[in-house]
């Protein structure tokens, strides 16, 4: 394509036909020449009517394109930091046409430096380290326009220890299915941060209730769906605090029905050949502590109970005869 835009210098005197926008701007010995269209201009010099050297010069201007739109940010620095740690966010602006982007954080106390550094093809990172904790505003422009959804809401939190939060209660230690278990959970060491408790047992979610108590400290109660092995875990800004995940073991109600007792020692007999052994099975009988009680004579009977080391073996009862 053939533009048709000539220009032509004669001595102290220019001459120039514009027919596609392009324009002609003059400063003392300088021209500058904006092409608004892509395509070959011709330029034709001449001095006292007599044309220079080489001219007229032939040249191809490419149109360019700025499309903002293009422009991809990503990068949990352009959301939330925290004090005295670096965050980081990208801008992609390859596909948005030539450019460089500008970055400003600001905040009602304090404006932050943000570096922003090139990565090649329209790309850059850029970084900063907040030392004030609060909301701040980050404004982010392409060639001067500001780039969609900016300015961004940033939230800057102060720095959070979770190996400084405390777990304690007696529902560490497990309990049984249908009673809520009771831990108590102290942050106010911990610095700011979000509390979060997850629990989850062989097949099912149990559920956890935080209570906040307004000063730092707060009480979870856990409610599980079924017996067996639970898995507790407590984060604090995103993190396990100390002890976490606790693992504990919530069993079934107790149900005496369930308990069975076999042998001679529950049969009748002779006291003279009587075998007073007998077993007791209480698997699937839920949690609870067994008790064996012998009404007779007073102090005439002696009971020992013992069990093997194996889990779930059932007790072995011994009726000792005193007298």
């Amino acid at each position: 394509m053939r533009c048709g835009c000539t220009l032509a210098f004669d001595g102290d005197m220019f001459l120039w036909a514009v027919k596609c926008g392009c324009v002609l701007a003059s400063d003392g010995d300088m021209f500058v020449w904006a092409v608004k269209c892509g395509c070959h201009h011709y330029i034709h010099l001449n001095w006292s009517d007599h044309p220079l050297s080489g001219s007229a010069f032939s040249d191809y201007a490419t149109g360019g394109f700025h499309d903002i739109t293009k422009i991809i940010l990503s990068g949990r620095g352009l959301k939330e930091a925290t004090v005295r740690e670096e965050a980081e966010f990208f801008i992609d602006g390859s596909q948005a046409g030539r450019g460089e982007p500008q970055v400003q954080l600001t905040g009602v106390r304090a404006e932050v430096n943000v570096i922003t550094s090139p990565l090649g093809g329209g790309k850059y990172r850029c970084t900063y380290i907040p030392v004030i904790p609060g909301a701040y505003l980050l404004h982010i422009t392409w060639n001067g326009r500001q780039v969609k959804g900016a300015p961004f809401k940033v939230n800057v939190i102060g720095a959070f220890y979770p190996n400084k939060v405390a777990v304690s209660g007696e529902g560490l230690k497990g309990g049984l299915l249908g009673r809520d278990l009771d831990i108590r959970i102290d942050t106010r060491k911990a610095g700011p941060g979000e509390l979060t408790a997850f629990c989850s047992g062989p097949n099912k979610v149990a559920y956890c209730d935080l209570e906040d108590n307004r000063d730092g400290t707060f009480r979870l109660l856990v409610k599980a769906q079924e017996p067996g092995r639970h898995v507790l875990q407590v984060k604090y800004g995103g993190e396990h605090v100390l002890g976490s995940p606790f693992v504990f073991r919530v069993s079934a109600q107790p149900d005496a029905s369930k308990v069975r007792v076999s042998g001679p020692g529950v049969e009748h007999g002779i006291l003279a050949t009587f075998q007073s052994r007998f077993i007791v099975e209480t698997r699937g009988a839920g949690a609870g502590q067994l008790m064996v009680r012998i009404r007779g004579p007073k102090g005439a009977f002696q009971v020992e109970m013992y069990r093997d080391s194996q889990k779930d073996s059932p007790f072995q009862v011994h009726i000792v005869d005193t007298r």
